[in-house]
């Protein structure tokens, strides 16, 4: 009965005693198992997350090329708009001054005259048949048998003071509007040029104008068949380059 007993407390304790070592062991496997598997899901998270941030620096990088080319694009139609602006408005000035082929000119205009590289104001004046400019000192001369003159150029407002020679075209008879006698004029010819879009070689009387307002009156002859005049207006073309 004693040895029942015993070995039935025996094999209580060896029971307990299995168990308080196996448990330990089972909870420290379970708990590594656990570890594992949350190793596990945060490398899959992290490797995503990886991922994840590539395409979106992939993509901020295409956004940026494509910036990049957007503003270049847009810097080449700025450049192209800003010369041809300036284009419309020369041709529609141009347009604005022309009427049927005819250049429309106000009645005072800047013209140049090159052979002594001046601009000089012109008064219009389509009651004259020949152009005028002012000059002194009208001498005569022979050159080569040919008929020349001497003349200065000159105009106090104006500050012209230029002494000249031209080969002498033919001697023209000018009535003046305050008298009824015949006046002799020499003639010589100018190239003169008006706007961008007239030059022409034109007669020109050899005429006192210093107490007159401008130096050179422009006639029919210069006019005619290429111009019109708008009353009212002045300065309408620039000057030209010389």
């Amino acid at each position: 009965m004693l040895n029942s007993n015993f070995f039935h407390h025996s094999k209580s304790i060896f029971t307990l005693l299995f168990a308080a070592a196996v448990l330990p062991a089972c909870s420290l496997t379970a708990n590594q198992s656990a570890n594992s598997s949350d190793n596990k899901q945060l490398t899959e998270l992290k490797n995503s997350f990886e991922q994840l941030c590539n395409q979106q620096n992939q993509s901020l990088s295409q956004l940026s090329k494509q910036q990049k080319q957007s503003e270049q694009t847009l810097n080449k139609i700025y450049q192209q708009l800003s010369k041809s602006s300036q284009q419309p408005t020369a041709q529609c000035e141009e347009k604005a001054n022309k009427l049927d082929g005819k250049i429309i000119i106000g009645e005072l205009e800047w013209i140049y005259v090159p052979s002594v590289q001046r601009h000089i104001q012109a008064r219009i004046d389509s009651g004259a048949t020949t152009s005028s400019i002012s000059a002194k000192n009208i001498m005569r001369f022979e050159r080569d048998g040919e008929n020349w003159v001497k003349f200065t150029l000159t105009h106090t407002e104006a500050k012209l003071d230029y002494d000249m020679e031209a080969k002498v075209v033919r001697t023209a008879r000018i009535r003046q509007a305050s008298t009824t006698k015949l006046e002799r004029r020499t003639v010589i010819k100018l190239v003169v040029k008006l706007g961008s879009d007239l030059q022409q070689e034109a007669e020109f009387t050899l005429a006192d104008r210093t107490d007159m307002d401008f130096p050179v009156l422009l006639g029919r002859e210069f006019l005619q068949d290429v111009t019109l005049i708008e009353v009212g207006k002045s300065f309408i073309h620039p000057k030209v380059k010389s």
